[in-house]
């Protein structure tokens, strides 16, 4: 999934073990599994530039920090009751429950960010479904018809 410039770091996301693949028509593409994890396995080890820049494909990984890494996690679901959590110390993409061979994997933007790219209305469909996502300091913004701001 890594450029190979990037190196060769045996707990980089292997490409037998993930696909890119459409999940629906709103969501595009994002990451299917062709195999099993079990609840908090090491799914991969993340890398990517640190700046301090918020875009769609980064996640905070301290005050004003950002890692942004458009190859995995900027490919990855939102959920409310998400299959995976990213382990900010470490760097990794932990399962949070076991998951199946084909399902996408899905993590919560809400677990890591102060303050989003941009807030959206959640489509996850999951009891814990929290409607409008947005980051932890930041105040709901008024919805537009779209669902979007």
């Amino acid at each position: 999934m890594y450029l190979s410039t990037f190196g060769d770091n045996t707990l980089f996301p292997e490409p037998s073990a993930f696909t890119l693949a459409d999940k629906d028509f709103l969501t595009g593409k994002s990451i299917q599994v062709l195999k099993s994890f079990k609840r908090k396995e090491k799914i991969a080890h993340i890398t990517g530039e640190v700046n301090d820049i918020i875009s769609p494909d980064s996640v905070q990984i301290g005050p004003e920090q950002h890692l942004h890494d458009p190859y995995v996690l900027g490919m990855l679901t939102h959920s409310c009751d998400p299959n995976t959590y990213f382990d900010v110390k470490n760097r990794h993409l932990v399962a949070a429950k076991s998951i199946l061979e084909n399902e996408f994997l899905t993590i919560d933007y809400t677990q890591t960010e102060d303050y989003l790219f941009r807030q959206f209305q959640c489509r996850c469909k999951t009891a814990k479904c929290k409607g409008w996502i947005h980051g932890r300091k930041e105040a709901q913004v008024k919805r537009s018809e779209g669902g979007e701001i």
